[in-house]
């Protein structure tokens, strides 16, 4: 066996942290949906000014796009007119960017 801890060697390290993941925006930013609800909470948003959600359906078409009050913590957003399916909700935080998905039905 040869030496591994010579000159000219790169050393693998994993870990559990995921890269370009703001973990700020991801762990205090709630997104959900009721299950009689025809809108979308998002709860724990910083005092930014550039808060904005983006929904889009499977296909990658943007149905809803809409920008968030800088000064409330808990706020929603009409899913009325959706059909009933699976969207996913961009989240823009700053310049950070959480993605999650949700289930509409009707």
């Amino acid at each position: 066996m040869e030496n591994l801890s010579g000159i000219g060697r790169f050393y693998l390290h994993l870990g559990n942290v995921t890269l370009g993941e703001d973990s700020f925006a991801n762990s205090f930013a709630s997104i959900y949906k009721g299950i009689n609800d025809d809108y979308i909470t998002i709860e724990g948003l910083p005092n930014s000014s550039k808060n904005n959600v983006k929904i889009y359906n499977l296909l990658g078409q943007l149905v809803a796009n809409k920008l968030l009050n800088p000064n409330q913590i808990k706020q929603t957003v009409t899913t009325k007119g959706f059909p009933s399916g699976v969207y996913a909700v961009e989240l823009q935080i700053g310049h950070s960017i959480v993605t999650k998905k949700i289930i509409v039905r009707y």
